[in-house]
């Protein structure tokens, strides 16, 4: 009844007896004797004198508030009881205090909530900017604040590329604080520039990021969980720090715990020694790392936590890995907000099966028969139709980019002789890695800026982002370019002859 008293009885600062006139010049205001002639007075209207007749208010007090510049409410107390003696000046006295009380609350919970946006934006900015990938590892990484304003600030996650291996890491600062966010930070970049020379092994890595801890540019207190795995052989190397352990799904849908490797938290203890363990991914192993905002709870025991995981995680095991990252963070916090920052990091091994390089020159009139040897190498590897159709579209919108952008001035040259030998190439690379085929297409050409030709230049690269899982572009420094698709195809590993 007040609800709808509130929704449609609204005044404007001009009319009298409005709470909003109140709240903007900022004085309290009692009506000490609210007779039923006053009532029927203060109603807009026939629906709203019913509403004022059943609540009958005898008297009444409106207190302005300041609930964040610049933006003025007010408190208002009515009183209906008529056993109840009608507010006085002492009772506006005491009831302006309590407005002054709530005052101090309401910006407290402001300043909290201000600080909690700083917190989630200092977070994401000292995340890392893009995610390293390889063909038989592909990474999806997710980080997700808090709901409670007092639980942001501290949980990261970051991967690493070498030449021969790859790595990921998690990590969990104590504290939920502006201080927790820049301290995760500090930790990042120093992991970062360890690992950046060459592959340490986890163990060596967790040792130096203590050192760090320790350091007077360090933090006091932080858990982390390292895996490196070489994509070659599957070999996966771990560590932990105080971490809850990461999992390994098997494609038989077995659970490992890899907690055959912990060691005390970062800046704690001092451990004489940091111990590693090593496990071998089966193709299709599904590998993902968390932080305990992701599973614990309040009252239960961890076990319980584990197993809810573990049957998230079997419950999405087949969807691709993007869709398992974003959907174990809603699956586990589906019932209850997140009383903690997650970070969840997660891979799928998937060793390369077969490949298939190709040389044409950067003509035209040679696209259709690499489109045929495509083909073809597809049919052998059991791919079906549907993905056919996925796969030469793109790598021939990557062939066309290269004819067109790369070596345009030669590609004009050759609409006009067709005979005229090239020495401009384009050079083709598929591998099956099972669940998808990363094709990569090289020229050796120079790219035009942007705007110095055909409007549609784009259009080609739109189309290859929609086609596939993941796009990137890159240029070398001593010239020519590298076109990465990573392409769907299903997993038929029980088909292909190895």
């Amino acid at each position: 009844m007040l609800r709808e008293l509130r929704v449609r009885h609204r005044l404007g600062p001009d009319d009298a007896n409005a709470a909003a006139r109140d709240a903007e010049v900022r004085e309290p205001q009692l009506l000490s004797n609210i007779s039923a002639a006053v009532r029927a007075e203060y109603a807009v209207d026939a629906a709203t004198a019913v509403l004022l007749a059943e609540l009958s208010p005898r008297s009444h007090v409106t207190i302005p508030i300041n609930v964040g510049d610049p933006h003025l409410g007010a408190l208002l107390v009515g009183l209906s009881d008529p056993g109840r003696d009608l507010y006085t000046h002492d009772d506006l006295d005491f009831f302006t205090d309590l407005g002054r009380r709530v005052e101090v609350m309401l910006g407290a919970k402001r300043i909290r909530q201000l600080e909690h946006q700083i917190a989630v934006t200092l977070q994401n900015a000292l995340l890392p900017d893009g995610i390293r990938w390889h063909p038989a590892a592909v990474i999806e990484a997710r980080y997700q604040a808090a709901s409670d304003h007092r639980h942001v600030g501290g949980d990261w996650f970051d991967t690493f590329a070498w030449t021969d291996c790859i790595g990921v890491m998690v990590g969990d600062v104590v504290g939920h604080s502006l201080e927790s966010a820049a301290a995760m930070g500090r930790l990042r970049a120093a992991a970062s520039a360890l690992a950046a020379a060459n592959p340490p092994s986890p163990a060596a890595l967790t040792t130096a990021l203590d050192r760090f801890a320790r350091s007077p540019d360090g933090v006091d207190y932080s858990t982390t969980a390292i895996v490196i795995v070489d994509p070659t052989t599957g070999t996966l190397t771990y560590a932990c720090a105080g971490h809850p352990p990461p999992l390994v799904i098997t494609p038989d849908r077995r659970v490992i715990r890899l907690d055959r490797a912990q060691s005390p938290p970062l800046g704690a203890l001092a451990p004489k020694t940091r111990p590693e363990a090593t496990v071998m991914l089966e193709p299709g192993s599904l590998v993902v790392l968390y932080t305990d905002g992701l599973i614990e709870r309040r009252g239960e025991p961890m076990d319980r936590s584990f197993e809810r995981l573990e049957a998230a995680l079997l419950d999405r095991f087949d969807q691709p890995t993007s869709n398992i990252v974003e959907g174990l963070i809603a699956d586990l916090t589906a019932d209850r907000p997140a009383e903690d920052d997650i970070a969840v990091a997660a891979f799928r091994y998937t060793p390369l099966l077969a490949t298939l390089r190709l040389e044409v020159p950067a003509r035209a009139d040679q696209l259709a028969g690499l489109r045929s040897q495509i083909r073809q190498w597809l049919t052998e590897r059991h791919v079906g139709p549907d993905e056919h159709a996925v796969i030469l579209t793109a790598v021939g919108e990557a062939c066309a980019n290269v004819i067109d952008h790369a070596y345009r001035s030669r590609h004009l040259r050759h609409d006009r002789n067709q005979d005229e030998p090239t020495t401009d190439m384009i050079y083709i690379d598929l591998s099956d890695h099972g669940l998808e085929v990363v094709a990569r297409v090289t020229d050796v050409g120079l790219w035009r800026p942007p705007g110095s030709h055909s409007a549609n230049r784009g259009r080609g690269i739109d189309i290859m982002r929609a086609l596939s899982n993941r796009y990137e572009r890159s240029a070398a420094d001593s010239g020519g370019t590298t076109i990465t698709l990573s392409l769907p195809a299903p997993d038929r590993r029980h088909l292909v002859d190895r």
